[in-house]
């Protein structure tokens, strides 16, 4: 499955929209500081492959230290940079 994003921007927009749909007041900090458990993580990993493409792992999310460092891990995904 390809996806093509008319910037990475727009993809990095999208993977926001996807965490903060999940985490209302989750846009600082991790994943977990925004109060985000382990069915929400599901979630939010289906929804950015169902989106993107992309498997990300519970490790992606868990490591990342905000939404902008999960969505550009995302973005390295899509893109290859990962080696996924």
């Amino acid at each position: 499955m390809s996806h093509t994003y008319d910037t990475a921007h727009d993809l990095r927009t999208l993977v926001r929209d996807l965490w903060l749909s999940l985490l209302p007041d989750g846009h600082s900090g991790t994943f977990t500081d925004g109060g985000g458990d382990s069915l929400s993580a599901l979630r939010l990993i289906g929804a950015v492959y169902g989106a993107c493409g992309v498997r990300m792992t519970w490790d992606d999310l868990a490591t990342a230290t905000d939404v902008g460092d999960f969505a550009a891990r995302v973005l390295d995904a899509v893109s290859g940079e990962d080696g996924r």
